[in-house]
Formats: C-alpha cells, sequence, structure tokens
C-alpha cells in the first residue's frame, strides 16, 4: 500500500493515523529495506541509456526507484503519526546521520525526526553534541533540533545561549528560537529576532517577522519596531507584517491602518514621485505599493501611463544584471573549454574572444571564410577541396570526412567571395 497510494492520498494517511502504533512495524520494516545494488546500477543504466537494455531482461531486472518512493512514504508517515511514532526514532536518526541515503528519504526522515517532540529527548546528547562542534551548519541543526524537544532540553540552555550571543546570525537565531521553545526565554529571543528587522536584505526582515508571529502576544514588546513594515514597498514585508501584528497586537494593526487611511494622498504623492525619479528597484516597488490604495490613488494613473511607455531603463539595475548575465555565459563557456579536449585557452580573456569570434562566424553572411591569424582582422578564403576550419575545434584529420555541416562550403555564387 505504502507508494502506491493512488489519487486518494488524503484517506491512506488517515487510514494509517487511525492504526496508530500498530502500523509502525510495517511502515519501519518499509523505511529500513533500501534497494539493492544490482537495483541501483540497473536504474543507472536506464537513465544514461534507455535503450541499452532488452525489454525482457528490463522486466526481470529489479528498479530502485519504487523501493525509494515506498520509503519516502513511509517516513512521510511516520512524521503524520509524530510523538506515537516513538519507537521508529532510532532508524530515523540513522538514516538522517546516514551520508550515503537517498536525499528525499533523508529530507523526509528529517521531518519526521523534528515532530517527535519530548519523544525526541533521547537525542538530545547527540543534539548537543552537534552543537558544540565546529560545523556552522550541523551547529544550526542541533540548535533547531533542541528547540523541536521543549523542556526536556534544559540542559542544553548555557550552550544556546552562548549561540545566541554569537556572530553567527543564523546560528543565532536557531539558538534564539530554542530558547523560546524550551524555558520562554522572551528577552533573549526578542533581542535577537528584532535584530533582523533592522537588516538591510529583505529576507531576513521577512524571517524576523514570521518568527515573531510564532511568538504570538509574547512578542508585544516588538509590535512599535514592526508597525513601520505595513508601509514598506515590498509587498511581501508589508503581507508579514500585517500578519504578524494581527497575532502580536491587533489593536495597533487597526489603528496603523486607520492612520494610513487618512495620510493616504501624502503616501500616494510621495509613491508618485519616487516612481517617476526613483532608481529602477524603487520604482518597481513603488507601483506595487500604489496597487494597494485601490482607487483612492486615482492621481497616479498620469505615472503608471508613463510607466507603460518607458518604464525599463537602458541603464542602472537591468543594465548591470544583463552584464553579469553575459560574463556568466562567457564563464560558463570557458568552463565548458576547459573540460574539452578540442580547446584548452590558456586565458580567460582567450576563452572571451574564442566566444565572441564564433558568434561572428556564425552570424557572418559568408561562413567560408576563416581568420588568417590570431588576433588579425583580414580574412582569407579557405584552400580549394577543404572545409573551413572551426575556430574553436583543433583540425581535422584529412582523412576525417566528418566536417561540421554548418562549415561546409557551399557551391553557390553569393559564397564566392568578390
Amino acid at each position: 500500500m505504502v507508494g502506491y497510494l493512488g489519487t486518494n492520498t488524503e484517506g491512506a494517511d488517515a487510514a494509517f493515523k487511525a492504526m496508530g502504533t500498530n502500523a509502525l512495524p510495517f511502515l519501519i520494516e518499509t523505511l529500513e529495506r533500501k534497494p539493492s545494488k544490482l537495483a541501483e546500477a540497473a536504474d543507472k543504466q536506464r537513465a544514461a541509456h534507455p535503450e541499452s537494455i532488452p525489454e525482457i531482461i528490463n522486466k526481470i531486472l529489479p528498479a530502485a526507484y519504487p523501493v525509494e518512493i515506498r520509503r519516502d512514504t513511509a517516513a512521510f508517515l511516520l512524521g503524520e503519526l509524530g510523538p506515537l511514532a516513538e519507537a521508529a526514532i532510532p532508524t530515523l536518526f540513522r538514516i538522517c546521520c546516514d551520508t550515503n541515503e537517498n536525499d528525499r528519504v533523508q529530507g523526509q526522515a528529517w521531518r519526521a525526526l523534528a515532530k517527535m517532540g519530548e519523544k525526541g529527548a533521547v537525542l538530545v546528547p547527540d543534539y548537543l553534541r552537534w552543537l558544540k562542534g565546529n560545523d556552522p551548519e550541523l551547529q544550526e541543526t542541533g540548535a533547531a533540533f533542541l528547540g523541536t524537544v521543549g523542556p526536556k532540553a534544559r540542559v542544553a540552555m548555557p550552550e544556546l545561549l552562548k549561540a545566541a550571543d554569537g556572530t553567527n546570525k543564523s546560528l543565532a537565531r536557531a539558538a534564539a528560537l530554542a530558547l523560546w521553545s524550551i524555558d520562554r526565554r522572551t528577552n533573549v529571543a526578542l533581542r535577537i529576532l528584532t535584530r533582523g528587522l533592522q537588516s538591510t536584505n529583505s529576507t531576513w526582515r521577512q524571517i524576523a517577522l514570521i518568527d515573531l508571529r510564532k511568538m504570538g502576544p509574547a512578542a508585544a514588546e516588538a509590535a512599535p519596531q514592526i508597525e513601520p513594515f505595513l508601509r514598506d514597498p515590498d509587498d511581501l514585508i508589508r503581507v508579514h507584517a500585517e500578519q504578524a501584528l494581527a497575532e502580536i497586537a491587533p489593536d495597533l494593526l487597526v489603528s496603523s491602518q486607520q492612520r494610513m487611511n487618512q495620510d493616504s494622498e501624502a503616501q500616494i504623492a510621495k509613491l508618485i514621485e519616487m516612481m517617476r525619479e526613483g532608481e529602477y528597484p524603487k520604482r518597481y516597488r513603488a507601483v506595487e505599493a500604489i496597487g494597494v490604495f485601490g482607487p483612492a490613488a486615482k492621481a497616479a494613473v498620469p505615472a503608471l501611463v508613463e510607466a507603460l511607455e518607458g518604464f525599463v531603463p537602458a541603464t542602472g539595475f537591468l543594465a548591470s544584471t544583463s552584464k553579469r548575465n553575459s560574463q556568466m555565459v562567457v564563464q560558463k563557456r570557458w568552463q565548458k573549454s576547459a573540460r574539452s579536449p578540442f580547446c584548452r585557452p590558456r586565458t580567460y580573456r582567450t576563452a572571451a574572444r574564442k566566444f565572441r569570434l564564433r558568434a561572428v562566424v556564425l552570424q557572418s553572411p559568408r561562413p567560408n571564410w576563416t581568420r588568417r591569424s590570431r588576433g588579425s582582422s583580414r580574412f582569407r578564403e579557405p584552400s580549394a577541396g577543404r572545409a573551413p576550419r572551426d575556430p574553436l575545434r583543433r583540425r581535422r584529420s584529412p582523412d576525417s570526412d566528418r566536417a561540421d555541416p554548418m562549415f561546409e562550403r557551399r557551391n553557390s555564387s553569393e559564397d564566392t567571395p568578390t
């Protein structure tokens, strides 16, 4: 049944939940049953060369993919059972620590382990060992999982306090949330989480708003710092700020919205000015913010029409983005050429020159012409009976008949140089 749930997945999930602990032996056994080496090798061969295996043999050979799907589903269902799946904790932890494990199954195992709640207290020593280690990613994971255990992880509070005061922002955030979950350390959590509100990175501000929302009314002291984000040009920031205030201080949210409606004319005028004179990112955000006011932003219609006629600038943000993308294309071409046995440029500039040369040759109305020498702008016609040389490849053997059709010599008169 696991792995072949059909379209009624909700019904299957409900059935496993109704079984409760009776389903554990089957789910654990399914999770521990890995595909054989032969099945993994067969799947690799099928992916690399689909037609290399005869159909009759393909039906006989085992497949690893269906087995991994069943294991993935089993780990998901164990997570849905939550603390009832306490017996599966050793298996889940072993899968999480296995570096050769399937990524998809391992991800579901991490998720299931995080849902064990206080039952995961048996792993507190391991989580604490991760937190004390030197790997930043593993430290953050240890702090986060200590938070999922709750009050039974009090033994880790000294290390969490130390991590919360560190310079690693991600680790400090995970430690602050863990301290809030374990001992309701409101002051420490607010001190760390409100730090993200002052970040210049919009993603960090969004994360801070989401974390403060989870704290609910306990984060009331941070409400005045959240309120200004209701007028942020970034629509995602505004949405998260509104949701956070709705959970933390709903009265402040209502009063703020009323004041915003009273000052709408001044705010619309400011947004119109920003849309006409600001840099491209600010102009784009201003257009998004104007849409929030609805019919009250009628005065912005002329500015919006101007934006429709010529909103994309020739310089600035888009120009720098275009230049960066072009550099990435040339760099990828250089990396590919460096691995190719046909072209090994000595420098980045050489690779860029060859990349541009190929673009010129492909777009030239006379593709049968080649350069006389490197760095020369003069051209010569290829010798009779020989196909022109591709500037990005070594010369082919005279006995080879595998000429590049893109550079085959044509017999039409328009190809003959005058």
